[in-house]
């Protein structure tokens, strides 16, 4: 190669590489700018997300207390009614009394039922090894 050649060529390069190391320097400044602004993204929406929590636990009470003064309304209206039937007021809160403890106990045995959907039984079954008896279901459990 001629003299004057090798003296173009070179300042050619060296461009070249200044402006691959210049393009690799601003990849790496915009994905740590990405990174960056992504975790205060999500810093944010975790705040959010526990504030939502925390105040629909409150209006979740909130409306729990309505509904308990809205159902003693009705249950006192109902007692009245009764009394006005002519039922004697201890004769009416006795029905009463019995009538919310049976549902009680119907609701009661209900979600305990439900407790058998939350025990993983057949998940349990497929990641234990054959014959370890360990993770088998309760003998109890027809449901699974």
């Amino acid at each position: 190669m001629s003299e004057p050649l090798k003296e173009r060529q070179a300042p050619a390069e060296a461009r070249d590489s200044a402006s691959i190391i210049e393009l690799a320097s601003d990849w790496m400044s915009a994905a740590s700018s990405r990174v960056k602004l992504t975790t205060e993204l999500a810093v944010a929406e975790a705040r959010l997300a526990a504030t939502s929590v925390a105040l629909m636990a409150f209006l979740g009470m909130v409306a729990a207390l309505f509904a308990v003064g809205a159902w003693g309304m009705v249950v006192a209206g109902i007692i009245a009614g009764m009394v006005k039937l002519g039922l004697s007021l201890w004769i009416s809160l006795a029905i009463i009394g019995a009538v919310h403890l049976l549902a009680t106990v119907l609701i009661w045995r209900a979600a305990m039922r439900l407790g058998d959907h939350v025990t993983f039984a057949a998940t349990r079954r497929q990641l234990s090894k054959p014959g370890d008896e360990t993770y088998a279901p309760d003998a109890t459990n027809t449901a699974g």
